[in-house]
């Protein structure tokens, strides 16, 4: 049991861990408040840069190799800002 939390508290504070996948591409892990920030700019920059990107919370996370629960937080941040948006789809895109 202590093993455990001391993995999920050295995950927890982790600036950004990346891990290697077969594919040779990493995926970020766990995102505290710097990594969150940084991954907010990058989405906002990809829908800034292609008008009318509409991508389900699954093709986000493989367009920008993340987990799902940092996806997850990072969409959710954005939707909450008023920046996106998510149609009855279920798609995240900007709001016209």
């Amino acid at each position: 049991m202590h093993a455990l939390s001391r993995i999920a508290t050295e995950q927890f504070h982790s600036i950004v861990t990346i891990m290697p996948t077969a594919s040779s591409h990493s995926i970020y892990r766990s995102a505290p408040a710097e990594a969150e920030s940084t991954l907010i700019a990058r989405v906002q920059a990809e829908f800034r840069e292609m008008p009318g990107l509409s991508l389900t919370k699954l093709q986000a996370q493989k367009l920008w190799q993340l987990d799902e629960p940092t996806c997850r937080v990072i969409l959710s941040r954005l939707v909450a800002s008023g920046f996106l948006r998510i149609t009855s789809k279920g798609h995240y895109t900007r709001p016209q």
